[in-house]
């Protein structure tokens, strides 16, 4: 998915803490030789793009995790498991049981999110080039998932025969020409917020 998030519908992501939360800094992990090239070209490109923004000081900071790829290429994480999660409040919204979603089909042939300012902060990232702002929803935040399915739901709302569960998208048919026909309505939905699909996938 591509940074233009002021297509979403009017969606801001915002962070609840539980109670008596203080901030909670980690230093940077280190990274292999081999890679810190590679790592900051990436750090570099989600800055560039305003994904990312570096900060000279932040009471909040969750080590970087760097995964490699099959590839040669990497896949940058954060670690928030060490600080930030446990002190989320739980987002509570309803996920249809995948039996339900199986049985509809009878008879039938990945996104940036905006936050807010201070959950911005909160999901902070120590990298050996310093510490950055994600200024979207960020993997590995535990809510993360849940929000993320809300927003599709709403997004896919009125599309015919299409059902979300999480970042899988299930679109279907009692003929091959209904299955098309809510292909298209789907993909044309997507489009017209911006939302781009992996074809490798």
């Amino acid at each position: 998915m591509q940074q233009e998030d002021q297509k979403f519908p009017d969606i801001v992501v915002s962070l609840k803490f539980q109670k008596g939360v203080q901030p909670i800094f980690h230093r940077e992990r280190d990274v292999p030789y081999a890679l810190i090239k590679i790592v900051d070209s990436e750090l570099d490109t989600l800055e560039t793009e305003g994904l990312l923004t570096k900060v000279e000081t932040s009471d909040w900071g969750s080590p970087q995790a760097v995964i490699p790829k099959a590839d040669g290429g990497i896949r940058l994480c954060v670690d928030y498991k060490v600080g930030v999660n446990e002190q989320l409040q739980d987002a509570h919204y309803p996920i249809r049981k995948i039996d339900d979603i199986l049985n509809s089909l009878q008879n039938s042939r990945n996104l940036h999110v905006p936050v807010d300012g201070q959950s911005s902060e909160i999901q902070g990232i120590s990298t050996h080039c310093g510490t950055y702002r994600l200024r979207h929803l960020s993997f590995g935040i535990k809510t993360e998932s849940l929000e993320f399915k809300r927003i599709i739901d709403k997004i896919l709302h009125d599309v015919p025969k299409t059902i979300s569960y999480f970042d899988d998208i299930v679109f279907h048919g009692s003929t091959r020409e209904k299955c098309q026909r809510n292909l298209i309505a789907c993909l044309d939905q997507l489009h017209k917020f911006d939302l781009h699909l992996n074809q490798q996938k």
